[in-house]
C-alpha cells in the first residue's frame, strides 16, 4: 500500500483485535507472519525480514530499517524508500549501526 506522506510503502497488520500500519519490506506479502519484542534474549534472534526486534537482541550483520530512538516512539531513523543500515558491532552497552550514508551511529 502507499501513503501520500512517505516514500516507502506501508503494511497493515493485525496487532490483536486491533489493526495497525507499518513500514514495508521489499518482500514482504499478504498472509506473513511478523514478530515483534522488546525482550532482550542472551542469545541473539534470527529475524525475518518485516520482523521488529530490540537492537541488541539482533546479530551482527542483521540488515535494520526504522530505528526508534525510544521504545515505542515510532521509527526515527533509517525509514525512507530502499534505505538500510546494519549493525555492525557492540561496543560497552551500545549497538553501532552503518547507516545508509556510510556513517556509524550508536544506539542503546
Amino acid at each position: 500500500m502507499e501513503c501520500g506522506c512517505r516514500t516507502a510503502h506501508v503494511a497493515l497488520v493485525a496487532v490483536g483485535d486491533k489493526l495497525k500500519y507499518i513500514l514495508a519490506t521489499q518482500n514482504m506479502k499478504a498472509g506473513d507472519i511478523i514478530r515483534t519484542s522488546r525482550h532482550l534474549p542472551r542469545i541473539p534472534v534470527r529475524a525475518n525480514e518485516g520482523d521488529a526486534y530490540v537492537l541488541g537482541a539482533l546479530p551482527t550483520g542483521t540488515i535494520v530499517h526504522c530505528i526508534e530512538k525510544e521504545p515505542g516512539q515510532g521509527g526515527l531513523y533509517i525509514h525512507a524508500a530502499g534505505t538500510s543500515g546494519t549493525i555492525l558491532r557492540r561496543q560497552n552497552d551500545r549497538i553501532i549501526v552503518q547507516m545508509p550514508s556510510k556513517r556509524l551511529s550508536p544506539f542503546k
